[in-house]
């Protein structure tokens, strides 16, 4: 009898029933514990042995229970209720947010938003249609940590690459800097007329064919400065004399810039 009363209330609500204050009900049942049940296979309910109030102010229609904890099911294993809603959909407020969780039809594939880290986590694959703006970074985790794209793709700022980077087609590129600095004392000593001084400087990943520089600490007063990767991981920094004099030099620190080549 409660229950049909509580649904006749309802239904007075959703057809437009006129009133001039609040109206509140409360529930209490005694039938066996279900806080509330529309239809005889509880497709819809609230927790059990709670009271459930139903609010409606003239404007906002409402339940609330008096449980914190108390759950509101909609729909059951079996029974799928479909439900269109023709407004904005809001969970929390302000500085104060909930967990929101949707799962696929697949074991362990789901979107989250995780209210306590304020981010959003999707586990399964992503499809995007249309334009996309990422504002901040964007971290590939994983064994292949792979970003395909099927269409341009444009970077207007900085991009950083740890890894191998696979171009298909034409690819137009303003500036790429893949480079390694590297320094090494040297005193190349006191070089003859017409001699020629050698120093190696281990630069790891330097491979024959990579581009080098070489940036000297002081004055190399017209010594020919020559540089190259001459074996793996060896960049060799060569003095050739042609001043019709000796030439001695101070020890300092050499820099190399080394820039991968990819080969």
């Amino acid at each position: 009898m409660k229950r049909a009363l509580l649904l006749v209330a309802i239904l007075a609500l959703a057809i437009g029933v006129c009133v001039s204050a609040d109206v509140q009900f409360n529930y209490d049942p005694d039938d066996g514990g279900h806080m509330l049940v529309f239809g005889d296979d509880n497709l819809a309910y609230f927790g059990t042995g709670k009271d459930v109030g139903i609010d409606f102010d003239g404007t906002n229609f409402s339940f609330a229970s008096t449980a914190a904890a108390t759950p509101w099911h909609i729909g059951a294993a079996g029974y799928v209720l479909n439900i269109t809603l023709h407004g904005t959909f809001t969970v929390g407020v302000n500085d104060t947010g909930y967990d929101v969780k949707f799962f696929g039809d697949t074991s362990g594939k789901y979107f989250l938003w995780d209210t306590s880290a304020d981010a959003a986590y999707i586990v399964g694959a992503v499809n995007i249609t249309g334009n996309t703006t990422q504002t901040g970074s964007i971290t590939l985790n994983g064994a292949t940590g792979d970003l395909t794209t099927g269409d341009d793709l444009t970077v207007t700022d900085d991009a950083s690459v740890g890894g191998d980077l696979s171009v298909t087609g034409t690819s137009t590129l303003n500036a790429i800097s893949v480079a390694t600095v590297t320094t090494d004392t040297w005193n190349p000593g006191s070089i003859a007329d017409g001699a020629i001084e050698s120093h190696d400087v281990t630069v790891t990943g330097a491979a024959i064919g990579d581009f080098v520089l070489a940036a000297a600490p002081v004055d190399v007063v017209d010594l020919v400065v020559s540089v190259q990767v001459t074996a793996a991981d060896t960049v060799t920094i060569t003095l050739s004399n042609q001043t019709s004099g000796a030439v001695d030099l101070d020890s300092g620190d050499w820099t190399i810039l080394w820039i991968d080549n990819g080969s």
